[in-house]
């Protein structure tokens, strides 16, 4: 119990999607902490360095090493390869159906994914592991809201998390996931700690001004969303011999993004930084930041809750759920293509350098 008799309470531990827990986790536990646990011990759980998330509870707490070593992928609010390999990995065939619609269309038929199982351990026990761990070290009476099962929050009757119905043999669709809509969370800019502004001030110049580039690169997960690494290459390049005013610097994670093997060259390096500061240098530099540029993913939708001006590019289909998902309403660019050339993505980046605003093209 805490001093003032309350109780404690545990978010997590997240082990799912980066997007996902911006877009529908971290805004809900926030307003939770500010409502309706206020005088408790509040502790969220997540990989280290996502402590900027949770800038309401009083501890937090990183996934520990013997979890993080797996190497899982991520998946809404829990993994891949969960129960069975399945969810699975993305692959793209085309019905008959499909191939008839886009003969009829005379157009190259409409990508549909299903999903071929992953030949891998079940990540379920060792995430139960885990939680039975924290369990453990935490006093009777501890209310646990854990993404992967099903929740239910009593004071707004709001229900989420993930359930699993068995089937003979396992299928894909056996997993139900249901997230926190916006109207359940608290929503507010994501701000740096003391410790990540300082990072960048001794490590960057602080004159600098900076175009933020997030080169999504995911094999089981959608890799159709992918850039090509050459395509980054070249955008790199024309960003540093066409735009000297202007430091470029690359975002993300190791296992989600290229160049975690060394970033091209003239380019600052945000990947390989202290894990456990990650995410909180990456703030403090976006907000230094003129423009954040990549395809779809949870990085750039960071980087608009950060403040920072962005250019995504993805299926026109996403256009209007892009448009709902930028609920602080930031500067934001969609460009309805799957695979624009560099020169495309370029003209754009022009535009917006010169006149301050983003082209009428979506």
């Amino acid at each position: 119990m805490t001093s003032s008799g309350r109780g404690t309470v545990f978010f997590g531990p997240f082990i799912g999607e980066f997007g996902w827990e911006l877009l529908f986790w971290q805004g809900w536990v926030r307003k939770v902490c500010k409502a309706d646990f206020a005088g408790f011990r509040k502790i969220a759980c997540s990989v280290p360095g996502r402590q900027p998330f949770y800038p309401y509870v009083d501890e937090f707490w990183p996934l520990p090493e013997e979890f993080l070593k797996l190497g899982v992928s991520a998946h809404g609010y829990f993994t891949d390869a969960w129960r069975a390999g399945y969810p699975g990995k993305h692959i793209e065939r085309h019905t008959l159906r499909s191939l008839l619609e886009g003969i009829r269309r005379l157009r190259w038929p409409r990508r549909v994914w299903t999903e071929e199982r992953l030949d891998l351990p079940d990540v379920e026990p060792h995430a139960e592991a885990m939680l039975a761990s924290f369990r453990e070290r935490l006093p009777d009476g501890t209310i646990f809201y854990v993404p992967w099962k099903w929740n239910r929050h009593e004071p707004d009757g709001l229900e989420f998390g993930m359930s699993f119905h068995p089937t003979d043999p396992p299928r894909k669709d056996a997993f139900r996931s249901q997230n926190i809509g916006f109207a359940n969370q608290f929503t507010e800019r994501l701000e740096p700690t003391l410790e990540g502004k300082r990072w960048v001030a001794e490590n960057l110049r602080s004159s600098s001004r900076l175009i933020a580039l997030f080169p999504r690169c995911r094999l089981i997960k959608r890799p159709d969303r992918n850039w090509s690494r050459e395509n980054y290459l070249a955008l790199t390049e024309h960003l540093r011999r066409n735009h000297p005013e202007f430091s470029v610097a690359i975002f993300g994670e190791p296992a989600g993004v290229y160049f975690s093997d060394g970033v091209p060259d003239g380019c600052f390096d945000l990947i390989q930084v202290p894990p456990f500061s990650r995410m909180d240098i990456q703030l403090a530099a976006l907000k230094q930041s003129v423009l954040a540029v990549g395809s779809t993913s949870g990085g750039i939708i960071f980087a608009s809750y950060s403040g920072c001006p962005t250019i995504v590019w993805g299926d026109p289909m996403w256009i209007a759920r892009y448009r709902e998902e930028n609920v602080l309403k930031t500067p934001q660019l969609y460009y309805p293509k799957m695979q624009p050339t560099v020169d495309e993505i370029v003209s754009v980046i022009r535009h917006y350098l010169a006149e301050g605003s983003f082209p009428a093209c979506a």
